[in-house]
């Protein structure tokens, strides 16, 4: 996964770029639908982190995926052996 991060300061514009694998998604459940979160925990070398989504907007990104997934004509999978999975 890249992640790509603009950080405005006062005086300063900071851009970080870094490559991390994805390690864990949590689903934190709660009484209350609107407090359920879905975390995607990353890490690789010296770059970690969590991206926490409301289920609102893990379920936006859903909707506009599935809408332009007939862009996507396959994935391949780079480990030992390559495999295309079709969709």
């Amino acid at each position: 996964m890249d992640i790509k991060m603009k950080i405005s300061g006062r005086t300063n514009l900071m851009k970080v770029e870094a490559r991390s694998e994805i390690q864990e998604i949590m689903i934190k459940e709660n009484f209350e639908a609107e407090f359920e979160t879905i975390a995607i925990c990353f890490k690789s070398g010296d770059t970690s982190g969590i991206v926490e989504l409301t289920t609102q907007e893990f379920e936006d990104i859903r909707k506009q995926v599935e809408r332009n997934l007939h862009l996507v004509k396959g994935i391949h999978k780079f480990k030992s052996t390559e495999e295309e999975i079709p969709f």
